[in-house]
């Protein structure tokens, strides 16, 4: 792959809600003078208020303290509620604590679960994208009625020797990359695209894919402690004309798939105002999916801990997700209908 299509798939990865933006960023990648120099900061959110501020400027070399990890959120549409499976005994992961018991913290510790991630492609051999996250982060953030709740983060790109120190209190070492109002000019995109990354607080990542860049345990005594997100997949059954599959049956499949891996599985149902089933929402004990009723668009959550727990997490994941996608083509020829793209789901991390 071309260094221009490297720097082009990069920058979709890092800013996927432009879904056309292509920049080429090789030319803004020489190397500065001012390592040396670099401004130390505590966090994420301190380096983003600096830069804010104009305190650090694009080019510069900075030191963050912070954890790195390869899972950054979840690039699909999320389609599962916060609001199902408010039983709070059904969840895993860290909790949602009010420090002056305020009710609005409780009602969110019932009703939030843990933010889906999942890990990005590579971009080539010897170039990854990863996030940056607070070294008091126990979980990768929450999702609740009133969105997201995280500690701030920031995107990173890396060569693979600065992957050594995965889920770990690092002290990296890198530069502050930045996308310009010039460069989306550049490509024929509006400037209000600039303001609205600018909004969002997306203009910034930090390149650690310089040689010279580091990223080393902040302590002797560093190790690796709990990081929990959310493993995610979601679907649509696409059933060939002239046939249609029976709600219950593909309910039923869900149900099961769950049901073989936690015996606890009960099941849900939204209803409309005359009473009619519109969803089902099946839950156990750190999994819940959701299945429409009108159309066969279905979504999967499991609670992991992606760091101490990650193959054993995603090995039960991909589990109920085999089981499931084996049940539905059974149901299928019982029933005589003839689906589409069986195995078409979307993942929340990247296949074995």
């Amino acid at each position: 792959m071309s260094d221009d299509n490297n720097m082009d798939y990069l920058t979709k990865m890092l800013y996927p809600d432009i879904k056309h933006l292509i920049i080429r960023l090789g030319k803004y990648l020489s190397t500065p003078i001012k390592r040396e120099l670099s401004q130390v900061f505590h966090s994420p959110e301190e380096l983003l208020d600096a830069l804010k501020k104009n305190v650090v400027m694009e080019g510069d070399w900075i030191t963050l303290t912070c954890i790195p990890s390869m899972y950054g959120p979840f690039l699909r549409n999320h389609i599962l509620s916060p609001f199902y499976g408010s039983k709070s005994t059904m969840r895993k992961g860290p909790r949602i604590f009010s420090p002056d018991g305020n009710p609005t913290g409780l009602a969110l510790d019932l009703i939030s679960y843990l933010q889906p991630v999942g890990l990005y492609p590579r971009i080539d051999d010897n170039l990854y994208q990863i996030n940056l996250y607070p070294t008091n982060s126990s979980a990768f953030g929450f999702i609740s009625p009133l969105g997201t709740m995280t500690g701030t983060n920031i995107p990173a790109i890396s060569n693979s020797q600065n992957l050594r120190h995965q889920n770990l209190d690092c002290t990296v070492r890198g530069i502050i990359r930045m996308i310009t109002p010039e460069l989306l000019s550049n490509i024929g995109l509006p400037i209000e695209k600039w303001d609205d990354l600018r909004a969002s607080g997306d203009l910034w990542f930090l390149d650690l894919s310089d040689n010279y860049s580091t990223v080393n345990p902040s302590t002797e005594e560093a190790i690796t402690t709990e990081m929990w997100g959310g493993l995610y997949a979601n679907g649509r059954l696409e059933i060939k004309p002239g046939s249609s599959m029976k709600f219950d049956s593909i309910k039923d499949c869900i149900f099961e798939s769950i049901k073989k891996i936690s015996p606890d599985a009960d099941i849900a149902y939204g209803r409309d105002k005359n009473n009619s089933i519109t969803e089902a929402f099946i839950f156990a004990t750190g999994i819940r999916a959701r299945l429409d009723a009108k159309l066969p668009i279905y979504s999967f959550h499991m609670d992991a801990d992606l760091a101490l727990d990650s193959s054993n997490s995603r090995a039960n994941f991909d589990s109920v997700i085999k089981n499931y996608l084996q049940y539905v083509e059974e149901a299928a020829k019982n029933e005589s209908v003839e689906i589409a793209n069986l195995h078409d789901l979307d993942f929340c991390s990247c296949p074995h």
